[in-house]
């Protein structure tokens, strides 16, 4: 048995987060500089737009991004010859069969995200690791060599970047699904 560890992305959590800190921090800014005005008063005093920019950048915004990684959840993937099973704290175990896994997509639905449906089309889990992408490729791999699934190689453009797509299946020659 193989175990794989992962901080696993959460966008609708970092999202929440994000705006509650965010309003956290901008009470306790307007409280502590006298309100608005006395923020624009600081902003002005600073000399100039990028300056105040970039603390605001680093005192207010990096600590955002340390907050969430740490709140992120962390996954555990036990993978055997025959299934994986899925920890996350707070939340049942999920245990998959390979023989009910229809498919494989990464990359598909978001960069780094690999998607795992099941015979009816059924979305059974993501996995889209917050810092360590290079995880997902030994848990296709032991998937892909107990079930034979096969690879479709496809592209897709974001943000201007060329960013290959996969699909693994044991369908014949079948086209990639479209999101």
């Amino acid at each position: 048995m193989k175990t794989y560890h992962l901080k696993q992305h959460s966008i609708p959590r970092s999202i929440t987060i994000a705006i509650i800190y965010l309003i956290v921090i901008f009470a306790l800014s307007s409280f502590f500089f006298g309100g608005i005005n006395g923020m624009a008063d600081k902003v002005n005093s600073m000399g100039s737009a990028k300056g105040a920019g970039f603390v605001v950048g680093i005192a207010v915004i990096a600590p955002l991004f340390i907050l969430l990684r740490f709140l992120n959840p962390t996954v555990t993937v036990d993978i055997d010859d025959r299934k994986m099973t899925i920890r996350q704290k707070g939340k049942q175990d999920l245990l998959i069969h390979f023989n009910a896994i229809d498919r494989l997509e990464l990359n598909v639905k978001n960069v780094n995200r690999l998607d795992i449906y099941d015979k009816q089309n059924n979305l059974l889990v993501y996995l889209q690791p917050n810092n360590q992408p290079q995880i997902l490729q030994p848990i296709i791999r032991n998937i892909v060599n107990a079930t034979g699934f096969h690879v479709i190689r496809g592209s897709r453009k974001i943000m201007g970047n060329k960013i290959d797509t996969l699909l693994y299946s044991n369908r014949a020659a079948s086209t990639a699904p479209v999101h």
